[in-house]
This record gives C-alpha cells, structure tokens and sequence, in this order.
C-alpha cells in the first residue's frame, strides 16, 4: 500500500504550535508572507481551524482587524507568536457549513448558483466514484453525455478542476461560467 504523500511540506512545522493556540483559546500574531506581496505582514488571529487541502495545510480564524473569517497558508506564515494581551473571540465557527457551498479551501460571499456539467461516459465513472462535490445529482444524459448539477460557488478550485478536466467536460449551464471557463481556454491556447 503506498499512500500520497509529499517529502515535505513547508509550514507543517506550525501544526502542534496552532492545534495547541485551537485547543487553548489563544489568540495568535502571525507574520504572513502572502503570495501577493513583497513584504510580510503582521495579523492578530483567533484561530478556529486547520485545513489540509491537496497536501497544503490552512489555518482559518478570525482577522482581529478585518472582523472576518480569513484563510492563511501554513507554508507562507513566517513566525507565530501567542498575543496574550487579547480575549479570544469565539464566534461560533462551523468548518462545515464554512465550506459547505465550495470545492477546496477559497471561501468568498458570494451565493451558490445552479451548475451544470456534461461529462463523458469515461469521466461520468469517475465522478460517481468521486464525486465532485455534496451538491452532485444526476439531470439527464444528452447524446453520449452525462448532465450533472451542483449547486456552489465557482471558486478558483472549482474552475481549475474544470479545466484539469479538459475535454472530458462541458459545462452547459450558466452562460456565465461556461463564458469564464472558455475565456481561460483562449488564454491557454495562446501561451
């Protein structure tokens, strides 16, 4: 039996420190390298939750500053220190209702909308053995197609696992989604 895994995984060296500052109610001060920015940055979190996602671990809390559910990558936090000067806001945090609506780990506020996906005979097994996402069910067969529809919220996950799909895939319904994932194509095509 070999199971995935990954020689090494930056910031697994913060896990027993989090599942600690979890367990303790602690309020943390991270210095975050976003992947985005030239320069770390400093952020008071109340830590509520750790996340593995396709071999990279997440920690999600509440941003002192922003009032907001936010999401950091273990492999770009820096240092972590416990902010002791601070009571710990518990605002009844719930991962799974929290994700409830996305594949993956980019949460927004946006609202769920109706998705449908026309999969080849050879991707349809696949997806029944593993589904996509809670929300999966079966709407009719189009010619040598299976329709599937899902109802969440068409995160950067959810287009990049669309077009790892290729040409086993089409999504027909919303116009919307269906332009955003042709645009990227286009893009592709061109590099």
């Amino acid at each position: 039996i070999e199971f995935e895994r990954v020689e090494y995984t930056k910031g697994t060296d913060h896990l027993k420190e989090l599942i600690d500052a979890i367990k303790n109610k602690s309020v943390i001060k991270i210095e975050y390298q976003s992947f985005t920015s030239k320069r770390s940055t400093f952020h008071i979190v109340h830590p509520y939750h750790l996340k593995e996602y396709r071999n990279r671990w997440f920690l999600i809390g509440c941003n002192e500053k922003y009032s907001d559910i936010r999401t950091y990558g273990l492999d770009r936090i820096i240092k972590i220190q416990i902010e002791g000067t601070l009571r710990f806001k518990d605002v009844g945090f719930d991962a799974q209702r929290y994700y409830e609506n996305v594949i993956g780990i980019s949460v927004s506020h946006e609202e769920p909308v109706e998705i449908h996906i026309a999969f080849s005979e050879l991707q349809t097994q696949y997806i029944l053995s593993q589904p996509l996402h809670k929300s999966q069910e079966f709407v009719k067969k189009l010619g040598q197609r299976f329709v599937y529809k899902y109802f969440l919220v068409p995160n950067y996950e959810f287009i990049s696992q669309i077009l790892a799909w290729g040409i086993e895939v089409e999504v027909t319904h919303p116009r919307s989604i269906k332009n955003q994932i042709k645009q990227v194509s286009q893009q592709i095509a061109k590099l």
